[in-house]
């Protein structure tokens, strides 16, 4: 750009001065580069964006609905987002940015601002939504981390709590502004001045610089720390992917967010990824120590202090001066924080959800559950422990207050057996009541119908139209005929039937084909179906049992596996079934160690009894 400037003069002074200005095509080219964000950063925009406005819209709806999203704080909300974004654009050199556009794409003024103006808006309102979505869905893990935000929306600002995270989030966000510039230093050597300021030209033109740091910086990490990080909490997200795999995914898109969307290192490739995994790593620290609004002014700080730093580093005295005023400043919004930590009174606690109300709440529901379990163990019948030459014992042992897990033993006219495991699909309330809805149709139909086939064609067809594909239930269901000594069973879907022989001394996981029980219609179910004959010899030992034994895990991530029930079988099979049935949950809980069950244990065990036991 070249300025031109036209002077003229007279015997009594200067007549007219005119300053015109000459954008060569070079200066278009570097302005057009600087704007441009490579192909990279344009590709991936709008899918983030896109996403990001997806997972919004599918939530809002249903929490507003459901009464779940304080909307009155939601727009409060929008309306400070609206007003600081507004101050900061037209305050803080907003119309430097805007006329850089329309010279550069050539578009009237009007139709400019009036498209800012409206990204703006639109901005806000998707800020507040995304507030009031992760509000939603941390209610499932706790609030606590957010009572300070909302302490600000229900005009309580004047609180111990509020203005100690105000004071420290500006405190560190200053201090998270060195780490862009160690980054470039490290990597280019060029220090503060590879940053790449992309409103510095702004900043020359503010009208208030002093609004500048009000500009949406963050405002990509609040995407995520609103939305997405509450997402990877909740049962929600622990449905979708595993543990591991959501805080890889929550990190990649939160260094994507900070390095391709606001860059904080010029340039393009490794030095804007390192520099915005370091800022992502440090809002997640201040965020997880702290709190959210400590998160978000943190972002507020980073800003103030790239301003500061900016005019110090002028040569012209005035703009050092406005340096000096930036950082006066914000030290004085700091400083009234630390006198608010000081003086102010404590939070309020929250008014929907006070600790009396939460605990009275806890108590009425670890009551109710209790109650719950108790019942749902008196569904479970008691087996003899001799049975016509055989030895019998059973387990059931909820990995929650309620399980999804039942066992079961009928007698039939004839004078066999019939006995079950089953696991429904899924854990806690919902199983529990799918549980009960199974144990009742079997025996409803047990009784009467001898014929497995038949018996698990009717409880297939009853569950089917009970759960709608919303769950299923795997059984292994079988009929002992203690006067043959022969087992036969079904496999519906269920774990594998270990069956120990005696004389071979050696034990064998039968896999008889089968689906599980409500998963189809009778047709297919029955095609799927086979029954497995089992004949019993003195000391030979069947176990049936669901996958919480199988799928129990250790410290090191280890499964319990089929391999060490095997093996735990056959260090006990000399014992009678109730020996072997308290063998295997303490081999499980040895090698747990101290970690909790996160499935239902529920065992039958059956043993012919050796000759002369």
């Amino acid at each position: 750009m070249i300025l031109r400037l036209e002077v003229l003069s007279a015997v009594d002074g200067i007549r007219r001065a005119v300053l015109t200005s000459d954008f060569s095509s070079a200066f278009f080219q570097r302005m057009q580069a600087t704007m441009g964000s490579g192909a990279a950063r344009a590709t991936f925009t709008p899918v983030w964006q896109t996403l990001l406005i997806s997972l919004t819209c599918a939530f809002i709806f249903s929490g507003l609905a459901r009464g779940r999203i304080p909307s009155r704080r939601m727009t409060v909300l929008g309306m400070i987002v609206v007003v600081k974004m507004t101050a900061a654009f037209f305050g803080g050199g907003g119309f430097d940015s805007l006329v850089s556009s329309v010279i550069l794409r050539d578009k009237p003024i009007p139709e400019t601002l009036f498209a800012r103006l409206t990204d703006l808006a639109m901005q806000s309102a998707l800020m507040a939504c995304m507030w009031g979505v992760g509000r939603w869905l941390m209610r499932s893990v706790g609030l606590e981390r957010w009572r300070s935000f909302e302490s600000l929306l229900t005009a309580r600002p004047w609180r111990k709590t509020v203005g100690h995270r105000v004071a420290c989030g500006l405190l560190l966000g200053a201090a998270m502004s060195a780490l862009p510039l160690l980054t470039a230093a490290a990597l280019d050597r060029t220090g503060y001045k590879a940053l790449a300021f992309s409103s510095s030209a702004a900043w020359l033109a503010a009208t208030v610089p002093l609004l500048l740091p009000l500009e949406p910086i963050p405002g990509n990490w609040c995407a995520l720390l609103l939305l997405f990080a509450p997402l990877a909490l909740t049962p929600l997200g622990r449905r979708w992917v595993s543990r591991w795999l959501r805080w890889v995914l929550l990190g990649a898109l939160a260094v994507m967010a900070i390095a391709w969307i606001n860059p904080p290192v010029a340039g393009s490739g490794f030095p804007p990824l390192l520099a915005g995994a370091l800022l992502a790593v440090a809002y997640g620290l201040i965020y997880w120590q702290l709190d959210l609004l400590a998160a978000l002014v943190a972002g507020v700080g980073i800003t103030a202090a790239q301003v500061g730093v900016y005019f110090l580093h002028q040569d012209s005295e005035p703009l050092r001066w406005q340096g000096v005023f930036v950082a006066a400043s914000y030290g004085a919004v700091a400083l009234a924080g630390a006198v608010a930590w000081w003086l102010a009174p404590e939070m309020d606690p929250a008014p929907d959800e006070t600790i009396i109300e939460i605990a009275a709440r806890r108590e009425v529901l670890e009551s109710e559950f209790s109650l719950a379990r108790e019942a749902q163990l008196r569904l479970l019948p008691a087996v003899p422990a001799q049975l016509d030459g055989f030895t019998c014992a059973a387990s059931c042992i909820p990995a929650r207050e309620v399980g999804g897990d039942l066992y079961d033993f009928f007698s039939y006219a004839d004078g066999s057996y019939g006995v079950c495991v089953a696991d429904v699909s899924g854990k806690g309330v919902l199983a529990a009541l799918f549980m009960t809805l199974t144990k009742g149709i079997l025996a409803a139909a047990g009784r009467d119908v001898a014929d497995l086939r038949s018996l698990a064609a009717s409880l297939n067809a009853q569950l089917h139209a009970a759960a709608r594909h919303k769950t299923f239930v795997t059984m292994a269901l079988g009929r002992l005929d203690p006067a043959q000594n022969v087992f036969e069973y079904i496999r519906a879907g269920h774990n594998s039937i270990l069956w120990r022989r005696a004389g071979a001394a050696a034990s064998e996981y039968r896999n008889p084909r089968g689906v599980g029980l409500g998963l189809t219609g009778n047709r297919l179910f029955e095609r799927s179906v086979e029954i497995d004959r089992l004949a019993l010899s003195p000391g030979d030992v069947v176990v049936l049992y669901s996958d919480g034994i199988t799928e129990a895990m250790n410290a090191k991530l280890e499964l319990f596996g089929e391999d060490r029930l095997q093996s735990v079988v056959d260090r006990h099979a000399a014992a009678d079934a109730a020996g072997i049935e308290r063998a295997i949950p303490k081999g499980v809980r040895e090698f747990m160690g101290a970690e909790p069950a996160h499935d239902d244990m529920t065992l039958f065990v059956l043993r012919a009894a050796a000759p002369g036991r």
